[in-house]
């Protein structure tokens, strides 16, 4: 029996001692120590992936509280999956030019991290490889990275300017915002630039999913006509906008779309949008109207206007009250749907279409509506 409880002893010592390790195997190819809060990773080839979620943790993990630099030596090819995930004493890293790719979460949580270089032989920065890296300043994507996961640098509420190198095939940055190369899809927009109001360049047909998250010193954003997909979460916690314009050729609103963007007071959705996503307007508290042009209503997903205070008005096309009334989540709204009022030029508009009261002179066209003259735009001229 006491052999027994000596054999027990002896392995959980061996056990805690390989716990508590100063090194060991990242790797198959790669090992890795811990002297005076230097993570130094060394040897040949690829590092391990790791999942905290599943308890899938790097042999050093008990350590990060202590770990104030990261140097990768050359011949190591990845970083790992949620290698350094919620290090918040990480200050800076060596990448070496043998990296081709940085793996998911790699760096997320590094609270600590200023800056990085990223060298010319990453290829991938995998998603959210350092999103809520607060304190990070600045980024730039050198010309060989080819794929850039999603919100691989959101919530770096530090981040001013995500910049791109000029020769870059797939990707390019304008005023410090990272698109694809061509323009037409906004990735991301960097939280810690300070304007108030930004309009979205006319080549964007993609607002990218997360896009926008907690950009939280945007107080109005304008979407040209050409944008026809607003992806998930782009405007996610927005909480100081008060205004946003959705361009006519918006076909889909993605799920969290507009979620916690508690300051938007009114909304107006054109009649091109067909589906909106899962809890796109939850927690937008400070609506007082919302405008729907559509005479079909959306398909909206679970939840669309959860907190969305259902005695406000619900404005749509004056035909189509009863069918908001019978459609799901839109019912919500119950009397408070009514028919878009009446503009001036809406009526003159209306009143034109109406007279055959029309003037040719000097090659313009001209309307007569009772005693008055006016141009086709409604402008009185007599």
């Amino acid at each position: 029996m006491k052999h027994k409880i000596f054999t027990f002893f002896l392995a959980l010592i061996a056990s805690i001692g390989t716990l508590f390790a100063e090194s060991g195997t990242c790797g198959e190819n790669l090992t890795w120590d811990l002297t005076d809060g230097v993570l130094t990773i060394s040897g040949t080839g690829a590092m391990d992936n790791y999942d905290l979620w599943y308890s899938s943790y790097p042999s050093w993990h008990n350590y990060r509280l202590s770990i104030t630099s990261v140097v990768i030596t050359d011949g190591v090819t990845t970083i790992g999956e949620q290698a350094f995930r919620d290090y918040s004493n990480l200050t800076s890293v060596n990448i070496p030019n043998s990296v081709i790719s940085i793996g998911n979460s790699a760096f997320i949580n590094c609270s600590g991290l200023t800056s990085v270089i990223i060298p010319n032989s990453i290829t991938s920065i995998g998603k959210e490889a350092f999103s809520h890296c607060i304190a990070l300043t600045s980024v730039t994507i050198p010309y060989s990275v080819t794929t850039i996961g999603n919100y691989a640098f959101g919530s770096c509420s530090a981040l001013t300017s995500i910049d791109v190198a000029s020769n870059n095939p797939n990707y390019c940055s304008v005023d410090g915002v990272l698109f694809n190369k061509d323009k037409t899809t906004l990735i991301q927009y960097p939280i810690g630039n300070t304007r108030t109001e930004y309009v979205i360049p006319n080549s964007v047909t993609t607002i990218g999913d997360n896009a926008f998250v907690g950009c939280s010193s945007l107080t109005s954003v304008t979407i040209p006509n050409s944008v026809i997909t607003i992806g998930v979460a782009a405007f996610y916690e927005c909480s100081s906008l008060t205004t946003v314009a959705i361009g006519n050729s918006v076909t889909s609103i993605g799920g969290f779309a507009f979620n916690s963007c508690s300051r938007l007071t009114s909304v107006t959705i054109p009649n091109s949008v067909t589906s909106i996503g899962d809890c796109a307007f939850w927690s937008c508290s400070g609506l007082t109207s919302i405008t729907c042009e559509a005479a079909t209503p959306p398909t909206c997903g679970e939840k669309v206007f959860y907190e969305v205070d259902k005695s406000i008005p619900l404005y749509v096309p004056a035909g189509s009250v009863a069918t908001y009334k019978a459609a799901d989540q839109w019912k919500d709204f119950g009397e408070n749907i009514q028919a878009i009022p009446t503009t001036a030029i809406d009526q003159f508009i209306n009143d034109i279409s109406q007279t055959t009261n029309k003037i040719i002179k000097d090659n313009q066209i001209f309307i007569l509506l009772g005693e008055k003259v006016y141009t086709v735009t409604g402008q009185e001229v007599r």
